[in-house]
């Protein structure tokens, strides 16, 4: 259609100047309905807004907007979803959303977004180095990218049950249960490994919600391993119960979790258990490595050593029922013969409740506790085979 492009400017010029007093005399008592100045104005620049994407099929809000930079081009752009939010009904918004693509683009180091008349089927998940304008230069060094501080994070929330609004409500409620516990780690990233970068709030959260998404086991590993990364990144910085909590529940994914192979299982405790530990990670540790043992020779080693760590280390003995824990897993190391823990000695409990390493652990209850199991004889199992 030849007149497409002025079509096009002309509809751009009008955009540009959709919330200007209008100058024609001819229509300015035009109303379509009766409605206050602001939703007028809403319904004007949507139907403009459409109108306008309909015959470019394809336009940048820099465009749009003659806008000199990305942060005026947002700025405007955030101005006119707020009013098209607070002014339209929500069929009305609905309807908009629904008809317009928004594709977000990096290109020659300018931030944009370009809208469309193709609706995305699916939203694409948030990245972070977009919303926060850095520059590829700058994305070498995800664990030192911090913006956001508990105070910022506070008032988020404050400021949603300030609005009054079903949606951020309705977030806010299913967030408040985990909010006060991840919000250490909202504060710091991590490389998600694909271009972009994940807070440690959403890397934790993905790999304790693990088993509830259709995640394949190569997934699933990367899942637990960058989590277990970020733990141990910011340990030093955080308080050492944050720390600790957030090892436990890693852990317990981890243990409970029937895809996971014994070497990513070895990988993701020696990260662990290179921090400060405390008696729930260490008996989490020890749990976690029990379950293990056995299973691959590789990582057998590795398993032990943990254990033999946690056993002969004075200042991270397991305090109460872990000693029932350290026993078994120091009998199956014997059982499989593992040679880190051949100079070991039994586990005792002291007056105070901790894990003591006197008394040698004999071989006699070495192999009472390790004693085989019956093997039916041959002529047996043949006759039940056939």
């Amino acid at each position: 259609m030849p007149e497409r492009p002025a079509i096009r400017t002309m509809l751009i010029r009008l955009f540009r100047a959709v919330h200007e007093p209008r100058t024609s005399q001819a229509y300015a008592q035009y109303r379509p309905r009766p409605r206050g100045v602001p939703a007028r104005h809403a319904a004007y620049s949507a139907n403009l807004l459409l109108l306008t994407v309909c015959v470019a099929e394809r336009i940048s809000l820099s465009e749009l907007y003659g806008a000199v930079s990305w942060d005026d081009a947002r700025f405007r752009w955030g101005r006119q979803t707020t009013l098209l939010r607070s002014q339209l009904a929500p069929e009305e918004l609905k309807t908009l959303v629904e008809s317009l693509g928004v594709e977000r683009r990096y290109a020659d180091g300018l931030h944009d977004v370009v809208l469309t008349i193709d609706p995305a089927a699916e939203t694409p998940p948030v990245d972070l180095y977009w919303t926060y304008m850095v520059p590829t230069a700058e994305r070498v060094s995800p664990e030192n990218f911090a913006r956001a501080t508990p105070g910022e994070i506070a008032y988020w929330s404050y400021r949603n049950h300030f609005l009054c609004r079903i949606a951020e409500d309705v977030t806010q409620h299913t967030v408040e249960p985990i909010l006060n516990a991840v919000i250490p780690a909202m504060i710091g990233y991590v490389d998600a490994g694909d271009g972009r970068i994940n807070s440690g709030a959403h890397t934790l959260l993905k790999a304790w919600f693990t088993p509830l998404a259709d995640a394949g086991p190569a997934d699933r590993t990367d899942r637990y391993r960058t989590a277990a990364t970020f733990i141990h990144r910011n340990a030093a910085t955080w308080p050492a119960r944050v720390t600790a909590g957030y090892a436990v529940l890693l852990l317990d994914r981890v243990m409970n979790d029937r895809e996971t192979d014994p070497a990513t299982a070895a990988e993701i405790m020696t990260a662990l258990s290179t921090r400060p530990g405390s008696p729930d990670m260490d008996t989490s540790l020890v749990r976690c490595a029990t379950r293990f043992l056995g299973l691959d020779p590789d990582a057998d080693d590795t398993l032990a050593t943990i254990i033999c760590d946690l056993l002969d280390a004075e200042h991270r003995l397991v305090k109460g029922s872990s000693s029932t824990l350290l026993g078994v897993a120091f009998i199956r190391c014997n059982k499989i013969g593992l040679p880190q823990v051949s100079d070991l000695r039994k586990p005792s409990r002291c007056r105070d409740g901790r894990i003591r390493t006197d008394d040698p652990l004999t071989p006699s209850q070495v192999r009472y506790q390790t004693a085989p199991r019956p093997v039916a004889p041959a002529s047996t199992a043949a006759a039940a085979t056939a």
